[in-house]
């Protein structure tokens, strides 16, 4: 691939969130381009096979997600392209389209609005639930087919629950991080996000053994590894509520690859909605949140993220080339990961 030119970096941050970014991130305009340069300057010296895109703005999204400090971003994004290669199988096909069948089951989504702290909301859910007016429960359990669990949620309104979206025996982790990582990869995109950070609130109801037998150490790891440690993603907090007993023995398998300030930012609420409303206000949320925003698409966003296939399949040039590509020959043996892939290292974030 012939060498692209370099297109230098347009900060479109208001002049607050510039502030900010200065506060919390120690981001100078006035060394800025000279901390890019820096970045630069250490991959063409230490680690020059790999191939930057030209875009300096990508690189920002790095110094920023650790607060410019131009040696640990440059160890986040040598990490951003060893799991592509440690991973094939999850990035080989890396594009929004390879798994729309993922998205269509509505297991996560984004929700349009921000929080109080300008934090980008990531939901997730197992169950699929749908409310309905009480005098149209009658018609709704003849038209939802299975219909599991029918519970009262607020007044005026019944809770339908739906068997599961997310079946472990249908659709493997793997689909499950490969789709969320493009998600989360498209999301950073915005540089208030870059700034403010990202939540996740999680409704673990329906979580089973069937689950967790296919969440072992390995696909932790490899969860981590590619969602927290590699992507430039200012992790805020994890919300998980109705969550079962078994829940704590996924929490068990992720811990060892944790920080002791990763596991701080995970709060259990439980079936209680208050706890979770003093951090996520529940005007943004969807009722199976016990939010008021009633009209939320879980495909509205996704539908978007379907015509975003070209980005992806650029951004896929880059990196750290084919080993055989490199050495002329077979990858039999060879390790084009630079002797990172099998590290077991805690998961830290800012």
């Amino acid at each position: 691939m012939t060498d692209l030119p370099r297109q230098p970096y347009v900060c479109k941050l208001s002049a607050t969130m510039q502030e900010k970014a200065k506060r919390e991130l120690n981001e100078d305009p006035s060394t800025r381009n000279a901390k890019i340069d820096e970045l630069r300057a250490r991959f063409k010296k230490e680690r020059p096979e790999i191939k930057l895109p030209p875009e300096d703005a990508f690189l920002v999204r790095f110094l920023r997600c650790k607060k410019f400090d131009v040696d640990r971003a440059f160890k986040m994004l040598v990490h951003y392209y060893e799991v592509r290669r440690k991973y094939p199988e999850l990035y080989s096909n890396y594009r929004p389209s390879a798994y729309r069948q993922i998205y269509e089951q509505e297991i996560e989504a984004m929700l349009p609005a921000k929080d109080k702290s300008g934090r980008a909301v990531i939901v997730f859910s197992i169950m699929r639930t749908t409310y309905v007016l009480c005098d149209q429960l009658k018609q709704a359990m003849d038209t939802v087919e299975r219909c599991m669990e029918v519970v009262v949620a607020r007044e005026g309104l019944q809770r339908v629950q739906q068997p599961c979206k997310w079946d472990p025996d249908r659709y493997d982790p793997d689909l499950i991080t490969a789709a969320f990582s493009i998600a989360m990869e498209k999301i950073i995109e915005d540089e208030e996000v870059q700034v403010n950070g990202v939540v996740f609130v999680g409704d673990y109801e329906g979580l089973t053994m069937r689950h967790i037998l296919k969440m072992g150490p390995t696909q932790a790891k490899k969860q981590m590894d590619c969602m927290m440690n590699s992507n430039p993603m200012r992790f805020k907090a994890n919300h998980i509520i109705r969550q079962p007993e078994i829940m704590d023995t996924l929490f068990l398998i992720f811990k060892p690859f944790m920080s002791a300030k990763l596991i701080e930012r995970h709060h259990f609420h439980g079936q209680e909605y208050g706890t979770l409303h003093e951090h996520v206000p529940s005007s943004i949320l969807p009722p199976e949140f016990g939010g008021q925003f009633m009209d939320f698409d879980w495909m509205e966003w996704f539908k978007n993220l379907m015509k975003c296939d070209a980005e992806f399949e650029y951004r896929n040039q880059f990196g750290i080339p084919e080993a055989n590509d490199i050495l002329g020959g077979s990858t039999q043996g060879v390790d084009a990961l630079g002797g990172i892939s099998g590290s077991f290292k805690k998961i830290s974030v800012d």
